[in-house]
C-alpha cells in the first residue's frame, strides 16, 4: 500500500495543474471574447510609445510617406495617443536644438509626424521654429567667415540674424556681436570714409548711430557725426562751374615695368600708350592737390529740353571737374607676360584687384598695379576727390572679351564661356558698386572713320550683344583711336543705338554739342608715355611729367 500511495501523488498533482490550466484558459478565452482581442494580438501588442519610437527611428533615416497597419491603428485612436506623440516630437526638437540631430533629420521626422492627425499642427509649428533656428545658425557660420576676412560689418549683420530663442547660438551670437562692435569702433573713421566715398551718407549715419547706441561713451566715436555732416554739406552745397571740363584717359597700366622693358615685342607699344602704377599714383595726387574732383561723365549731358546739350554743372565750391576714362580694358592674350596684368578679379570684400600668372607659374594678386584699385584706395583716403561717389569710365571692346575673361564668340577651344561670363559679371557688379561706369570702345577697335557703314553696323550690334549684355546699357561712345564721325549715317546709327556722349582724343579741353544736335562731344587728354616724353609744358597745369616719371622707365630710347 505504501508504494502505491507514493506513486499516485505525482499523478494527482499533474491532474490538478491540468484542471487549473483548463479553467484559466476558459477565463482567458472568455475575456478575449468579451474584449474582441485575439490571443496573438495580446502577446504581440506594444504601447503607443513603442510604436511612435519605432516610427521615429525610421523617420530619422528616410521621410515616411505612409503609415503601416499598426501605426494606422494608432492614428485612428485619436486624442488618446496625443500625449506620447507630443512627447516624442518635443524630444526630437530638443535633440535638434542641442545639436544631437541634424536639421535634415529634424525635418524628416516632423514631416513624417504630420501623417498622424493629432500631430499635424504641432509638427508644423516645430518645423517653422526649426527653420528660424537653422537660418540663424547658418547666419552665425556666415558671420564667422566674414569676421575671418575682417569684414566686421558683414559679420555683425549675420550675428544679428541668430534666433534669440536658440538655446546654444543666441548667447554665442551676443558675444560675437560685442566683439564685432569693438572691432568696428577701432576702424570707425576708416569705415565712415568708405561709406562717404561711395556717397552713402545715410548708411554712414546708421553705422555711427549703431556704434553710439552700443558704446555711447567710447572716445573713438567722437567727431564722426561732424565728419558726416561736413561731407554732406560739401557734396550738396553747390555752385555753378563755368570753366573748362578736363577729361583725362589712360590705358591699363604697365604693372611690371621691369618685364615690359625686357619684352621686345611690346616694349615700344606699352611705353608709348601706358603709364606705370608709380606714375599714375603720383598723377592722381597732383590732380587732387590742384583742386580737381572726379565726376560722372553722364553729368555732362542735358536731355531735358528739345535735343541734347551740354549740361550746367553744379559742383562743390572751389572744385574743378575731372572725367577719368580707361581704354581697352580687355587684357588680350597677346599682352600676357609683357608687363600688364592678366585680368581683374573680386576679393572676399567685394573689391576689385588684379590677377597675374607669371611665365614661371606664380600667381600675383595686387591692389597696387592697376588703375581701378589704385583709384578706389585713393578715394577712400580722400573722399572729397569724388563728387557724389563718381570714379571713372571703362572703355570696353569685345573682340577678346572683357576684363581678361574670354566672353567673346569664337573664344579659344576649351573655353567655358558661361564660367567666363560669370567671372566678368562679378567684376561688373563690384565696379558699379564702387562708382565706375562703362562705355563702348567698339567691338573690334576699328578706325570707325575709315570703314564702311555696314562694318560699323555689324561692329555695333556685336558690342551690344556681347558687351552691353554683361555691363548694361550706356550712353557713352569712345571712338577707337579718337577717329570720330560727328555727323552722317554712322553717327546717326550710333545715336539710334542709344549713345549720346561721344569722346575723341585731344590735348586741350573741349566739350560741345554735336553739329547735328545728336548728342554731345568731348575730347580727352592722354596720360601715356608719349605725353610724359613730349608734353611737359602742355601738362604743367596738371602735373610735372618729370616729377611723376618712374625710375624704371628709360629716359633715352631708340624707337
Amino acid at each position: 500500500m505504501a508504494k502505491r500511495g507514493k506513486a499516485a501523488r505525482p499523478l494527482v498533482v499533474l491532474l490538478v495543474i491540468e484542471l487549473l490550466i483548463l479553467a484559466g484558459g476558459g477565463i482567458l478565452y472568455g475575456y478575449l471574447k468579451i474584449s474582441n482581442t485575439s490571443l496573438s494580438e495580446l502577446f504581440n501588442s506594444r504601447t503607443a510609445g513603442d510604436v511612435i519610437s519605432a516610427f521615429t527611428e525610421k523617420a530619422l533615416t528616410a521621410e515616411q510617406t505612409g503609415l503601416n497597419k499598426e501605426e494606422g491603428k494608432l492614428n485612428r485612436k485619436g486624442e488618446k495617443y496625443r500625449k506620447p506623440l507630443y512627447q516624442e516630437m518635443k524630444r526630437i526638437m530638443d535633440m535638434y536644438c542641442n545639436e544631437e540631430l541634424s536639421y535634415d533629420q529634424l525635418v524628416r521626422c516632423m514631416r513624417s509626424y504630420q501623417l498622424f492627425a493629432e500631430a499635424s499642427g504641432q509638427a508644423g509649428k516645430y518645423l517653422s521654429y526649426a527653420n528660424s533656428i537653422q537660418a540663424g545658425r547658418e547666419a552665425y557660420r556666415e558671420g564667422v567667415a566674414y569676421a575671418a576676412k575682417e569684414d566686421y560689418t558683414g559679420a555683425l549683420e549675420c550675428f544679428k540674424r541668430v534666433d534669440s530663442e536658440d538655446p546654444i547660438y543666441s548667447e554665442k551670437a551676443e558675444q560675437e556681436k560685442e566683439k564685432m562692435i569693438q572691432k568696428l569702433i577701432e576702424i570707425a573713421p576708416e569705415k565712415v570714409n568708405e561709406y562717404l566715398c561711395q556717397y552713402k551718407i545715410e548708411e554712414a549715419r546708421a553705422f555711427v548711430g549703431e556704434l553710439f547706441a552700443a558704446s555711447p561713451d567710447d572716445p573713438a566715436l567722437n567727431g564722426l557725426d561732424q565728419t558726416i555732416n561736413e561731407y554732406e554739406a560739401f557734396q550738396t552745397e553747390l555752385v555753378e562751374y563755368t570753366g573748362p571740363v578736363e577729361h583725362v584717359f589712360t590705358h591699363c597700366l604697365i604693372a611690371f615695368p621691369e618685364l615690359c622693358y625686357s619684352s621686345p615685342s611690346m616694349t615700344k607699344s606699352l611705353d608709348t600708350d601706358c603709364v606705370t602704377p608709380h606714375e599714375f599714383a603720383l598723377i592722381l595726387e597732383n590732380l587732387y592737390e590742384k583742386g580737381y574732383i572726379l565726376i560722372d561723365i553722364n553729368l555732362l549731358l542735358d536731355e531735358s529740353g528739345e535735343g541734347d546739350r551740354v549740361a550746367k554743372l553744379m559742383l562743390p565750391k572751389g572744385k574743378k571737374p575731372l572725367v577719368l576714362s580707361v581704354d581697352d580694358v580687355v587684357y588680350d592674350a597677346r599682352k600676357m607676360h609683357t608687363g600688364m596684368v592678366d585680368k581683374l578679379v573680386v576679393d572676399d570684400r567685394g573689391r576689385v584687384l588684379s590677377y597675374t600668372k607669371t611665365a614661371a607659374g606664380d600667381e600675383i594678386y595686387s591692389y597696387e598695379n592697376e588703375v581701378f584699385p589704385i583709384v578706389d584706395s585713393f578715394v577712400r583716403e580722400h573722399p572729397d576727390f569724388s563728387f557724389q561717389g563718381a570714379r571713372g569710365t571703362l572703355c570696353l571692346t569685345g573682340f577678346q572679351g572683357i576684363f581678361g575673361y574670354r566672353t567673346q564668340t569664337g573664344a579659344p577651344e576649351g573655353t567655358d564661356r558661361e564660367a567666363e561670363k560669370e567671372g566678368a559679371l562679378q567684376v561688373v557688379a563690384a565696379l558699379k558698386e564702387e562708382g565706375w561706369n562703362f562705355a563702348s570702345h567698339g567691338y573690334g577697335h576699328y578706325h570707325m572713320d575709315q570703314i564702311e557703314y555696314s562694318k560699323v553696323e555689324y561692329d555695333t550690334a556685336s558690342w551690344q550683344a556681347e558687351v552691353a549684355s554683361l555691363v548694361g546699357p550706356t550712353k557713352v561712345m569712345v571712338w577707337p583711336y579718337g577717329g570720330h564721325v560727328r555727323s552722317g549715317k554712322i553717327h546717326e546709327l550710333l545715336y539710334d543705338t542709344g549713345f549720346r556722349i561721344f569722346c575723341g582724343v585731344g590735348a586741350k579741353p573741349y566739350l560741345a554739342r554735336e553739329p547735328d544736335g545728336l548728342g554731345i562731344f568731348q575730347d580727352r587728354k592722354a596720360l601715356d608715355g608719349y605725353s610724359l616724353r613730349n608734353r611737359r609744358e602742355m601738362y604743367l597745369y596738371l602735373f610735372d611729367t618729370e616729377e611723376v616719371w618712374d625710375p624704371l622707365r628709360p629716359k633715352d630710347v631708340s624707337w
